[in-house]
């Protein structure tokens, strides 16, 4: 990921062998991101129809061979092929491994394991940084090379998803994966039951939808536009576009673009440090506050999590932005150390809260609340969405950097951080500790506005209460709180006719 912070200072220094300019360094920096949404797509069908085990693998071949290709890259041609397949194999494999990891874990450690994604892309910026500062590139990539062989071999000793199994109907298949995981074969039953009852009350729910009575018909495969009234229902759209927003805020507040620019921001914002030195101290600091952030991804409910980590990446940002805003327009400017220490740690300060607030979060919570039916397919399309226009941003920072300027870029860093806090708060639901079927059944309410849930649902962390009621002498029924009925009886009851059990599921 961070691969091209330490590759372009080495194309375009004076001693390169490929001399580089500032257009060529900007297509060999966004080509990641404008290559990637194509391997991106590509990797959503195939998880969907194979499986998200073998998207993983399929995706990691290509990635080893385009990191030799760069290796033994004599020329600006071979390095951008390179960057062409090591973008489409990463794009292939990006979905698949947040929805396999949300998949395979219990509620209440689903965050840890999602966010564990960015505790190693964290520590390979950290390793690559570290690499760039001593090896060639040449070298760097070969030494990249190494890591996606070690965890294609790996992926032969782990099950598929007994998500993905259950929802194909291969029940005994998702039973020993569910065994494997949990090490119980009880909790194992447990959790297939709690999986394959959400599964049927989405089928359900889609035949309540399309106005199907016939069970042969509601038994074949639905028509083009039965299927576009399905996903087009409220429960598909309201976390599909939540989640979607909420990633594209992660390209809007930079927290890609410092990756990928780490070294040549901080040149510019400060003339008198070593670009490669801060860029490792950013580096290791993201990697300190991507640990911190698995803990309390753990301990904190997502919606405190991301309203104050935002709050303070906003305020970083917005800081930072006036004070080189001031250091360039005053003639009583601060002395070159003071003006160095302020600005490092303001740009430290904005990297630890952006990393706590949008670097593991988005995915994580996008793989929690998208549903079953579309969370492959969905989640491959907002990864290449976010692809697309972390090209466009990627392409663009040169032009933003002349016109602009550095504070004018922390400036739309900050104002968007801001305005992610602010719809954040309004929408995003909380969805620390619940399991996958509750989040589900949160989005089949009429509600959008968090403030305008039933509170009923799931409160203090604790699972659905089901009420069912036994009656004698009367006709009706009671759904869960997400559903609307009128109870229609004939006559009322009296209190010793009515019985009620209640049922914890």
């Amino acid at each position: 990921m961070g691969y091209s912070a330490v590759l372009l200072p080495q194309l375009q220094s004076n001693t390169s062998f490929i001399p580089t300019d500032e257009e060529t360094g900007s297509w060999i920096a966004s080509l990641q991101s404008g290559v990637s949404p194509v391997g991106t797509v590509a990797g959503g069908f195939a998880m969907e129809r194979w499986g998200r085990r073998f998207a993983m693998r399929a995706g990691l071949l290509p990635l080893f061979i385009g990191y030799i290709i760069i290796a033994f890259a004599p020329s600006h041609f071979t390095v951008l092929i390179g960057r062409f397949v090591t973008a489409i194999s990463g794009g292939f494999s990006a979905a698949a491994s947040s929805i396999i990891l949300c998949e395979i874990s219990t509620p209440r450690l689903r965050g840890l394991y999602s966010s564990s994604i960015f505790t190693a892309l964290s520590t390979g910026v950290l390793l690559v940084y570290a690499l760039g500062s001593y090896l060639h590139w040449h070298i760097v990539a070969g030494v990249l090379a190494t890591i996606p062989l070690t965890s294609f071999t790996a992926f032969f000793f782990v099950p598929e998803s007994p998500v993905w199994l259950a929802k194909k109907g291969l029940v005994e298949e998702a039973e020993d994966a569910f065994t494997w995981l949990r090490g119980d074969e009880k909790q194992a039953k447990l959790e297939l039951q709690e999986l394959l009852s959400s599964i049927k009350a989405q089928r359900e729910a889609e035949v309540m939808e399309l106005d199907i009575s016939n069970e042969e018909e509601a038994d074949k495969t639905p028509t083009i536009m039965q299927q576009i009234k399905i996903l087009s229902s409220p429960s598909i759209l309201k976390p599909f576009f939540i989640g979607h927003i909420f990633n594209l805020f992660q390209i809007l507040t930079g927290t890609m673009l410092v990756v990928f620019y780490a070294v040549d921001m901080i040149s510019e914002t400060d003339k008198n440090t070593t670009g490669f030195t801060v860029a490792q101290l950013t580096a290791f600091v993201r990697l300190v506050f991507t640990l911190l952030t698995n803990t309390l991804l753990y301990y904190v409910p997502r919606r405190t999590h991301v309203t104050v980590a935002s709050s303070v990446c906003a305020c970083a940002a917005l800081t930072l932005s006036c004070f080189l805003f001031f250091q360039t327009r005053t003639t009583h400017s601060l002395s070159s150390e003071t003006s160095t220490w302020i600005s490092t740690m303001l740009i430290l300060v904005f990297i630890a809260a952006n990393t706590c607030g949008f670097l593991p979060l988005p995915s994580t919570v996008m793989s929690e609340i998208l549903p079953t039916k579309i969370r492959g397919l969905a989640c491959s399309y907002i990864f290449a969405a976010n692809d697309a226009l972390q090209f466009c941003v990627s392409k663009l920072y040169p032009w933003l950097k002349d016109t602009l300027e550095m504070h004018g870029v922390f400036l739309l860093f900050g104002i968007n951080a801001l305005f992610c806090c602010i719809l954040s708060h309004l929408f995003l639901p909380e969805t620390q500790g619940k399991s996958l079927a509750e989040i589900e059944e949160y989005f089949r309410d009429k509600n959008l506005l968090w403030a305008k849930r039933d509170k009923r649902l799931g409160q203090h962390n604790m699972r659905n209460k089901y009420l069912e009621m036994k009656e004698t002498n009367a006709r009706g029924c009671v759904k869960t709180y997400s559903e609307e009925q009128n109870i229609k009886t004939e006559e009322k009851p009296n209190k010793c006719e009515r019985k009620m059990s209640v049922t914890f599921s």
